[in-house]
């Protein structure tokens, strides 16, 4: 079974870093409006994921996975005037990303995959690994984006991400918000701006099953850290 980090002494994780199959994952979410969907749903998404695709991995292979706790906070300046959201400055997010890699590299760990589940933490991730990876010696880092793996291309609280949702066991219903009535209009990706459009990017398909999604992930993690 996966291993809880906060749940583990220091000592455990010597032992545990010791062990050259050791991954630590780090899930990716955000706090912010996902219309009539509970505000921490991205982080909620990335946690189900990160222990169902390590547990999936750990049967398959021998790998022993860390799941630290997920970063709920996020990067969401676009929604940042509607009511519940909370968007980490940049440079703090930044910052945050950068502090807790490099303290699980001190702590011995050299394989670490951040599963993110947030559009809007994908260039702040890379960015932070890709400087990381800079500095340090004999580590592989990983940024996996999940509707990267399924080939579809991510919405905000649309039927795609309902789906995914879903799929995991969470039972939400979204609602349509988007057009109706915020304090700030979002961020216009299709639309225009007095009718910015409900999908931020649209997705391919609504349709998502727990088999295809863990599996993706499983065998994402598998062949990165094979």
């Amino acid at each position: 079974m996966p291993v809880d980090y906060v749940r583990i002494s220091s000592r455990d994780l010597g032992e545990l870093t010791l062990e050259s199959n050791v991954i630590a994952v780090v899930p990716l979410g955000s706090v912010e409006q996902h219309c009539e969907g509970p505000l921490g749903l991205d982080s909620m998404i990335a946690e189900r994921l990160a222990y169902e695709a390590c547990k999936r991995l750990e049967g398959e292979s021998r790998v022993t996975c860390i799941i630290l706790p997920t970063i709920s906070y996020g990067y969401s300046p676009e929604w940042s005037k509607v009511k519940g959201t909370i968007s980490i400055p940049l440079h703090i997010y930044t910052g945050l990303l950068e502090a807790v890699i490099e303290g699980i590299i001190r702590s011995g760990v050299k394989r670490i995959a951040l599963i993110n589940a947030h559009g809007g933490n994908v260039g702040v991730a890379e960015a932070v690994l890709r400087n990381i990876a800079s500095k340090h010696e004999g580590l592989v880092l990983a940024l996996i984006n999940y509707w990267e793996l399924l080939n579809a291309k991510l919405d905000h609280a649309g039927p795609f991400e309902e789906s995914v949702a879903r799929a995991l066991g969470l039972q939400v219903s979204l609602g349509d918000c988007i057009n109706i009535g915020y304090e700030s209009k979002p961020r216009v990706i299709l639309g225009t701006p007095s009718e910015p459009a409900k999908i931020v990017f649209e997705a391919n398909s609504a349709t998502v099953d727990f088999e295809t999604l863990v599996g993706a992930l499983a065998k994402a993690l598998k062949k990165t850290f094979n």
